[in-house]
């Protein structure tokens, strides 16, 4: 199975939220949001995360480094060159 984008971002416990209110929960006492309960665009910024999400996990590491291919291989050559000098 091939490594998505979303699990590099989880991985390395890098927040992949749009705003400190889709996180909270309502439930939780360190919500970071004490407003939910009047909050009118909460629903727009959790289904806007989920859609980010999604969008994330639907890319791998391998078709990233195939699009960019060339700039993988001018990368690696400057990596070569660096360590040869």
């Amino acid at each position: 199975s091939s490594i998505t984008i979303k699990e590099i971002f989880l991985a390395v416990e890098e927040g992949l939220d749009l705003t400190p209110c889709t996180v909270c929960t309502g439930l939780e006492a360190e919500d970071p949001c004490v407003r939910m309960d009047e909050c009118l665009v909460n629903s727009v910024w959790r289904e806007a995360s989920e859609h980010i999400l999604s969008y994330f996990e639907s890319i791998t590491l391998a078709a990233v480094l195939e699009k960019n291919q060339d700039q993988v291989n001018l990368l690696l050559q400057r990596r070569a060159a660096a360590a040869d000098s």
